[in-house]
């Protein structure tokens, strides 16, 4: 009976140790990370910038679309009813 037990004893060991090499490689990732999140991206930097630009264009750009709207559905391509 010692003897199975031991031999799954001795795996379960074998195993551990196998985890714990590979774990070793996985303890920088979280400082990696952290270290990564704090840069600044230059898109954020560019959008912090051209913001107010940004907003200003799409007001526009909306209701340029909605006036193509209008203008095709009812001159461009009328329905006939």
């Amino acid at each position: 009976m010692c003897g199975v037990l031991c031999t799954l004893q001795m795996t379960f060991l074998d195993g551990v140790r196998q985890v714990l090499h590979v774990f070793w490689l996985f303890i920088p990732l979280p400082v990696f990370w952290a270290l990564y999140d704090q840069q600044v991206c230059s898109v954020q930097l560019l959008v912090s910038f051209a913001l107010p630009v940004l907003l200003h264009f799409s007001v526009y750009q909306s209701v340029w679309i909605v006036v193509q709207c209008c203008v095709f559905v009812f001159k461009i391509y009328p329905r006939s009813i």
